[in-house]
């Protein structure tokens, strides 16, 4: 024991770092733009508006404070970006392709 080289006088208790306050609502402010572009992709049926908020809604999501009791507006912003998503996409695939005025025959 008297080869150790630590020293116990040494060592400083490790205290969590604050953060400020304006950096603590930063998830909150994504995960109600996550929210509102999510709705507006679905209503207006916009790829970019879904895809956007499915991005910033995952990143509301991680960048959460575990003390924070609300989730249900993180969680709703994902279902309506993945919801606006999925209709979206599925709707590429269930329609007929449509016609061109170029491929009607012409009138003989």
């Amino acid at each position: 024991m008297k080869d150790d080289p630590r020293r116990p006088e040494a060592v400083i208790p490790f205290k969590l770092p604050m953060i400020p306050e304006e950096d603590a609502d930063s998830s909150q402010q994504l995960g109600f733009f996550g929210l509102a572009l999510g709705v507006m992709g679905l209503l207006l049926k916009k790829k970019e508006f879904s895809w956007t908020s499915l991005l910033l809604t995952i990143m509301s999501i991680v960048n959460r404070r575990l003390v924070e009791s609300d989730v249900k507006q993180g969680w709703s912003a994902l279902l309506f970006s993945t919801m606006g998503l999925a209709l979206l996409y599925i709707q590429m695939f269930t329609q007929p392709a449509s016609s061109s005025i170029f491929d009607m025959k012409k009138p003989q």
